[in-house]
């Protein structure tokens, strides 16, 4: 299971941090992204975690924008 991430710009290079976190706050994963100016995408496989809501952020330039998560399998 995939989950593309795409569409953050940023005005300079920098190393912008995606956190998954469970219900209770725990991080379950952490990845650290180089991020470059203009526009930037990268790739999650959450293959790994179990079905259920979670929440992931992305921390850049000084922002932090945090979105709910579903992993669903069929």
């Amino acid at each position: 299971y995939e989950i593309t991430y795409g569409d953050w710009s940023s005005d300079v290079c920098s190393s912008d941090l995606f956190k998954v976190y469970d219900l209770v706050g725990n991080v379950m994963e952490e990845k650290v992204i180089d991020g470059k100016s203009g526009v930037n995408t990268f790739i999650f496989d959450g293959s790994d975690l179990d079905e259920g809501i979670y929440f992931y952020s992305l921390e850049s330039n000084n922002a932090i924008l945090t979105k709910r998560l579903i992993i669903e399998r069929k």
